[in-house]
């Protein structure tokens, strides 16, 4: 039986190697000179990007180096798991300081639309209560909904209800989620709106069913995508 050594040289044997490469020089070369028009094509496409946006210095290199890793998962993934790969370089590269939107740019030279959470001011004011239910806030769609509403108004003997319902089809009704109920005055008088993920629709309503009717601030953020 041959060792491992025996048969390491007869694998790298010259008489051997030289027909097989001789074999592969062509297409090697026309893949490696591809790939490097390819790459310095992004080169060129990256420094615009960066020039657009008024990147000077060594701080280009960082940028570049999320451009190069861009181009490995590309080569490496397809689908789902390419966009999954992204996401996670993306955010990375939000850690090391760099500008989102200098990022999703440079995710575009590759046909990649990422997609980046967002916070957004949805609706905010005033409701006066009149001791009926009111609404705070209506949102139809798909998002992430959270908010606070203002209970340092109330006195003693005063009775606050907040309800959340959810809509989960098309034409349905609200159905209740949670309640919850304030009496007199409070320690802790800002309420928060646990985030609520809906893809149809979702209610929060206020009301007051004791003491003197009172006005409350309220303001709600969702959260969304790019």
């Amino acid at each position: 039986m041959a060792t491992r050594s025996e048969k390491w040289k007869i694998k790298t044997d010259p008489a051997l190697l030289c027909p097989k490469l001789e074999a592969i020089h062509d297409l090697s070369s026309n893949i490696i000179a591809k790939t490097y028009d390819t790459i310095d094509r992004l080169y060129i496409d990256c420094s615009k990007i960066l020039d657009k946006y008024g990147i000077v210095g060594s701080n280009r290199t960082i940028y570049r180096a999320f451009m190069e890793e861009l181009y490995h998962i590309c080569n490496t993934f397809t689908g789902e798991s390419r966009n999954i790969q992204a996401s996670a370089i993306y955010s990375k590269y939000l850690f090391y300081g760099c500008d989102g939107n200098v990022l999703i740019e440079i995710c575009k030279m590759f046909n990649i639309e990422m997609k980046v959470s967002i916070l957004k001011t949805y609706s905010k004011g005033t409701l006066f209560a009149d001791g009926s239910e009111q609404t705070l806030l209506e949102f139809i769609g798909i998002g992430v909904i959270s908010g606070h509403v203002d209970l340092q108004n109330m006195e003693d003997g005063d009775v606050v209800t907040i309800r959340y319902y959810i809509k989960l089809k098309e034409g349905g009704e609200y159905k209740l989620y949670e309640e919850e109920t304030y009496v007199g005055v409070q320690g802790k008088p800002v309420v928060h709106f646990k985030p609520v993920a809906v893809d149809v629709a979702l209610k929060i309503t206020l009301q007051q069913t004791a003491g003197t009717y009172k006005s409350f601030d309220y303001n709600f953020i969702r959260e969304g995508w790019l």
